[in-house]
């Protein structure tokens, strides 16, 4: 017999600094996706998560150091990834709060398509950005509702662009949650966790802490591959030389350095496809 269950893994929460920006990592919770929540003050000390980390790589600090978002599946820790050998994976933006007027709008889902597409080639999976969209992640039955398999969005503290997901969403608030929602399965052919939705949520009151694009400084396209990667199931490492560390500093160009290209191939196409007993997850 196969049992399969639907969990959420939350958030990674990011809030700015004078100097540098600091992050909190995914925090999972089962199975309802808001249960948990963690916000980073301006010490970037962390809230304590209670997801299961598995470690992979060399000593902390080293740049081949990465993390996984693992999972109890019949007892045994289990990464939670996409299945690599599905045709693409979905995303959509909604850009309305990232930039004041037309121009700037443009500019961000530029950036987004620069994410994805640094995130495709680290992967080997095809990440294919589909358009705006106006839906926000919000809360419980997030996932039920994104209208891609990966939504982007710029939420404002209050009213109809507001986000659940994003504890402190006013100036000088977090500036980014990332997360995913994943079905598991044991028994019958065997075991497995697969990653089926996810969202990034980025706190509009803090866009002028990010230039845009990918060049030198504290970037929205190095905003936009940490969370994107927590989107894939990576979580934070000790070392400052990559986008997965917990503190976004000033660098000379923005994209994954050695132990983040590492960890996105553990999740990628290298991997090797997943078996899942039944279709867990409806293609978008």
């Amino acid at each position: 017999m196969t049992s399969r269950r639907r969990n959420a893994v939350g958030t990674a929460v990011l809030a700015a600094t004078a100097a540098a920006l600091a992050v909190t990592g995914p925090l999972g919770q089962a199975p309802a996706p808001a249960a948990a929540a963690a916000a980073v003050g301006p010490s970037g000390t962390a809230a304590v998560g209670t997801a299961p980390v598995l470690r992979i790589g060399t000593a902390a600090g080293d740049a081949t150091t990465y993390a996984l978002t693992t999972v109890s599946v019949a007892g045994s820790p289990l990464a939670a990834r996409w299945n690599p050998c599905q045709a693409q994976i979905t995303v959509r933006a909604n850009v309305a709060a990232a930039g004041r007027n037309a121009a700037a709008r443009r500019s961000a889902v530029r950036d987004v398509k620069g994410a994805l597409a640094r995130l495709s080639a680290a992967t080997g999976m095809r990440f294919v950005y589909q358009g705006r969209t106006s839906y926000v992640p919000r809360g419980p039955g997030w996932a039920g509702a994104n209208p891609a398999e990966i939504v982007v969005a710029w939420v404002t503290p209050g009213g109809r662009r507001s986000s659940d997901l994003l504890s402190r969403s006013g100036a000088g608030g977090v500036a980014g949650t990332g997360g995913v929602a994943y079905s598991m399965w044991s028994g019958g052919p065997g075991s497995g966790a697969e990653i089926g939705r996810g969202y990034v949520v980025l706190n509009a009151a803090a866009r002028q802490s990010f230039k845009p694009g990918f060049g030198a400084g504290v970037t929205r396209g190095d905003l936009l591959l940490h969370e994107l990667g927590h989107a894939v199931g990576l979580q934070h490492v000790s070392s400052a030389s990559e986008v997965m560390y917990p503190v976004i500093v000033p660098r000379k160009v923005a994209g994954y350095s050695a132990g983040d290209l590492a960890g996105l191939a553990a999740v990628g196409a290298a991997a090797g496809c997943i078996e899942a007993p039944t279709a867990v997850w409806p293609d978008l």
